[in-house]
C-alpha cells in the first residue's frame, strides 16, 4: 500500500514542513513506499480557494490502495495528524479584528468537523489538542485520538557558542544569548515580550541580548517598538535564516510566549541544543517541561525573576541547560516515527480487512 503525504503548501521556514521532511527521511530508510502532495495553484490564488480546490484534487479519485497521511484539511484523510491544532478554538484564543470577512476561515471551520469524524485516526501532538478536539467536537470517538509528541533530530553532541556568530552579531562572548525563534509575531507574542523585557533589573543591562529570528511581514513596526522601548542596543532581528541551528547553538535561553501553538517544534530544538525554554501553557509543548518553566500567558511578569536568576548564575543556567538537553533527548524524531508507524500499520490493518473481508 502506498502512503501519500499531503500538505497544501511547502514554506521551507515552517515547523510542519520540517517535521514532514524529518518523518518521510525516517520512512524511506525502512523501504516505504511514500509519496508528497502538494497544490499546483500559485500562491497568488485566494488561499480559501486553494483549500477549497486541494480538497477537490485529493478527495474526487482518491487512487485505490492509497492511504492517506494529511497534515492538512482534507476531508477525505486516513489519518490526520493535526498539526495546526483546531481552528475553532484558535480563534478563541487569538482573537482577529473581522476574521468573519476571511472566507478561509469558514471554509475551515466548515471542514474541520467533518474531517474529525470522518479519519480513521488522529494523530494529536499535544494533550492540549486532544482536549480542544474532544471540547469542540463531542461527537469525536476519545479512542481514535493518539497523542504522539513532536520529535526532532537529537545531535550526539552540544557544541555551544558559535564565536563567530557571535562576531557577527556583534555580541559579547559573556553576555547570556535570549532567543525567539518564530514566524508570524503576532501570534508568537513578540510584542508582549519586548514590554516585559524593560521590567529586568537595570543592573543586568549588557549581560544579555535577545535575538529574534524569524519571518514577519510587519518587521519595522517590531524594531520601532524596541526603540520606543529604549532597547534597541539589546535586541537584535535577523529576519528568517536558513543556519538556524547555529543560533540554537549560540542561545543560552529560548523564549516563546505565544498565544496558541499545538506544539511548537522550536521548543524541541532549543532543547536538544541545550536551552532553557520559557514558553506558554497555550502551547502543548509546555507539557514536557517543569512547571518553573512554563508562563500562565504571553503577558505572565512572574518569570523575569526566574530569567533573571539565570541570567546572573552561570552554574545555575549551565545546570538548568542540562536539564534542557536531557528532556529533549527524550523526544528524538526516531520515537516519533515508531509511534508513527503503528498508528500508521493499524489503518492499513484496517483498510485491508475491508478490501479482503474474511468470509464465514
Amino acid at each position: 500500500m502506498e502512503i501519500t503525504f499531503l500538505r497544501l503548501k511547502r514554506n521551507r521556514f515552517g515547523g510542519a514542513e520540517r517535521y514532514l521532511e524529518r518523518l518521510i527521511t525516517q520512512l524511506s530508510k525502512r523501504n516505504i513506499w511514500i509519496k508528497n502532495c502538494h497544490s499546483s495553484l500559485s500562491h497568488w490564488v485566494p488561499g480559501w480557494l486553494r483549500v477549497l480546490h486541494f480538497n477537490f484534487i485529493c478527495c474526487w479519485k482518491k487512487p485505490p490502495h492509497t492511504l492517506y497521511f494529511s497534515l492538512e484539511r482534507v476531508l477525505c484523510s486516513d489519518i490526520y495528524r493535526a498539526g495546526d491544532g483546531v481552528h475553532k478554538k484558535f480563534l478563541q484564543l487569538v482573537p482577529k479584528k473581522g476574521w468573519w470577512l476571511n472566507p478561509l476561515h469558514w471554509v475551515y471551520l466548515s471542514i474541520e468537523p467533518h474531517l474529525f469524524r470522518r479519519a480513521r485516526r488522529i494523530i494529536a501532538n499535544s494533550n492540549l489538542v486532544k482536549r480542544q478536539i474532544l471540547e469542540c467536537y463531542p461527537e469525536v470517538p476519545r479512542e481514535k485520538i493518539k497523542v504522539i509528541y513532536n520529535g526532532v533530530p537529537v545531535p550526539e553532541k552540544v557544541r555551544k557558542g558559535e564565536p563567530e556568530l557571535r562576531r557577527e552579531l556583534g555580541i559579547g562572548e559573556d553576555e547570556v544569548v535570549l532567543l525567539f525563534v518564530g514566524s508570524g509575531f503576532k501570534r508568537k507574542g513578540v510584542r508582549e515580550l519586548l514590554h516585559l523585557l524593560p521590567h529586568l533589573s537595570p543592573d543586568l543591562r549588557g549581560e544579555w541580548r535577545l535575538v529574534v529570528v524569524g519571518k514577519e511581514k510587519r518587521l519595522s513596526k517590531y524594531q520601532q517598538l524596541a526603540r520606543d522601548l529604549g532597547l534597541e542596543g539589546e535586541i537584535l532581528f535577523t529576519g528568517p535564516r536558513s543556519d538556524i541551528e547555529r543560533f540554537y547553538r549560540m542561545g543560552d535561553i529560548l523564549i516563546l510566549p505565544t498565544y496558541y501553538d499545538p506544539f511548537a517544534n522550536v521548543v524541541l530544538e532549543g532543547l536538544v541544543h541545550a536551552n532553557v525554554v520559557f514558553t506558554t501553557q497555550q502551547n502543548g509543548a509546555s507539557e514536557i517541561l517543569p512547571v518553573r518553566w512554563v508562563m500562565e500567558s504571553p503577558t505572565d511578569p512572574t518569570f523575569l525573576p526566574r530569567l533573571e536568576r539565570l541570567i546572573e548564575s552561570p552554574t545555575y543556567l549551565r545546570q538548568e541547560q542540562k536539564l534542557a538537553r536531557e528532556i529533549g533527548s527524550s523526544f528524538s524524531i526516531e520515537r516519533n516515527v515508531e509511534e508513527t508507524l503503528k498508528v500508521i500499520e493499524e489503518v492499513i490493518r484496517e483498510i485491508e480487512g475491508e478490501e479482503h473481508p474474511i468470509e464465514l
